[in-house]
């Protein structure tokens, strides 16, 4: 019995330290901010209008860990349907967004945003850390 609960705590030990993608937007700032320390090295971001990959290029300085979506870094590579983006990424006004964090072989993590008529997001799904999907 006391194996059973050895391997039972073990078990829910090691489903806790699985923190996977966590991230929310903060609305005030207007920046994506991982929850887990764990870089920006590849993202999605998908509106009615504009689905674009993003892609940490750079082999010196590593990815960021808040980022502006109005302002992303030149060392990403952006990609649209697979193919380099040659004009930036800039948020649509009056637009809804699913962003999802993936890689490392971890699970995925997805927020949305919305922007109002300026461009500026206004609502998020996730305004903090440790919001479920």
């Amino acid at each position: 019995m006391n194996t059973y609960k050895f391997w039972m705590i073990s078990f829910a030990i090691l489903l806790c330290s699985c923190t996977g993608h966590d991230m929310y937007y903060d609305i005030n700032n207007q920046k994506l901010i991982s929850c887990n320390n764990k870089k920006f090295r590849m993202l999605e971001i998908s509106g009615k209008s504009d689905e674009v990959s993003l892609f940490w290029s750079d082999t010196v300085q590593d990815a960021p860990k808040i980022l502006s979506l109005n302002h992303i870094p030149k060392e990403y590579e952006i990609r649209t349907g697979g193919l380099k983006r040659n004009r930036p990424f800039f948020l649509i006004p009056n637009e809804s967004y699913l962003i999802i964090k993936s890689g490392s072989g971890e699970s995925n993590h997805s927020i949305r945003i919305w922007t109002n008529s300026k461009g500026s997001v206004y609502k998020t799904t996730h305004p903090q850390c440790g919001m479920k999907e």
